[in-house]
């Protein structure tokens, strides 16, 4: 049984945005693409592979009678870190339009790094890269790309250049 990796996903998707945004320049920023490629493999040799759910966020974490529930797992391997970027991303329409969503972003990484203790720079690297993936995959499904998924793949570009000049 082959479970795929975070690696695997943004080979594909994003070896497919290059192709495509070359040409293509009301898409997303090419650099953005670059950048998130080379995060991804920057990481793909150096990372322990753990399993993750894939896509946890707001609307995947239930409760009732019995208790919590996480539903629809997507079952990848992967970064710790990449668990935390599809909960920092949603509810994306009211995040996309919060008047500071760096500024809550900054505080949202902040919280998750105190409670997990993964490094806030990592999460913030890991959130942008998969918004950038996130993005990718909104236009494979509906040949668009809404203005909110790009204003928030450079607001987390601004997040993690935030974190990028803080000394370690």
């Amino acid at each position: 049984l082959h479970i795929p990796t975070i690696y695997d996903w943004a080979d594909d998707a994003l070896t497919h945005a290059v192709q495509v945004c070359t040409t293509r320049h009301d898409l997303i920023d090419i650099n953005h693409i670059y950048r998130a490629q080379a995060i991804f493999a920057e990481h793909a040799q150096t990372t322990p592979y753990l399993a993750l759910h894939g896509d946890l966020h707001h609307g995947n974490i239930l409760r009732d009678a019995h208790g919590w529930c996480i539903i629809d797992p997507q079952g990848v391997r992967g970064h710790v870190a990449y668990e935390c970027t599809a909960f920092l991303r949603n509810p994306q329409p009211q995040l996309s339009q919060h008047p500071d969503c760096v500024g809550l972003t900054i505080k949202r990484i902040a919280l998750m790094s105190a409670i997990i203790g993964i490094p806030a720079r990592e999460i913030a690297m890991w959130n942008y890269a998969a918004m950038v993936m996130s993005a990718w995959w909104c236009f494979q499904a509906d040949k668009t790309i809404q203005p909110m998924e790009l204003a928030l793949v450079d607001d987390f570009y601004t997040v993690w250049q935030t974190y990028q000049e803080q000394k370690p």
